[in-house]
């Protein structure tokens, strides 16, 4: 491949990727300023002189940018810690553990009330009252979550 590239005196993206195994995102951010010498449907081709040494050209680094940015990411880490001192981020496997132990005892409350109500149920006639029993019995494993989870998130505010 070498040999084609140096008698034809141009190279494409893709042989640039294969030849320097640069990525191709680098290597186009690399030969942005550089005017490619042809154009097809399908590559740019690039002079491989002037290509090989925009892309090996060591690049130097801006200290102040560096230092900015550094900046803005200790910023950011401060943000998160301050919000998750604060109570407005939890930690994301602690929840869903957390909810899928609640959703769990809320299936098995839900899969026992036959059980639990099969002998009040048959015991009365009165289909109002039955009725009545069944909406209780699913409130009271609705109301169970519903208030299960809402402590657990107090108590893990409490806890900070």
């Amino acid at each position: 491949m070498l040999q084609t590239l140096s008698e034809t005196q141009k190279a494409s993206l893709a042989q640039l990727e294969k030849l320097t195994q640069i990525s191709f995102k680098t290597l186009v951010k690399r030969l942005a300023d550089v005017e490619p010498i042809e154009v097809t449907a399908r590559e740019k081709y690039y002079p491989l002189g002037e290509a090989l040494r925009v892309v090996y050209k060591p690049s130097l680094l801006d200290l102040n940018k560096e230092r900015a940015r550094l900046a803005k990411y200790q910023g950011d880490k401060v943000k998160l810690e301050v919000q998750e001192m604060k109570g407005m981020l939890i930690d994301s496997e602690k929840w869903l553990a957390d909810y899928s132990q609640k959703i769990t005892g809320f299936k098995d409350k839900m899969l026992a009330l036959p059980l639990k109500l099969a002998g009040e149920v048959s015991i009365c006639s009165d289909v109002e009252e039955n009725r009545m029993r069944l909406t209780s019995a699913v409130y009271e494993a609705l109301n169970d979550l519903a208030f299960a989870q809402k402590g657990n998130y107090e108590a893990q505010k409490d806890n900070r």
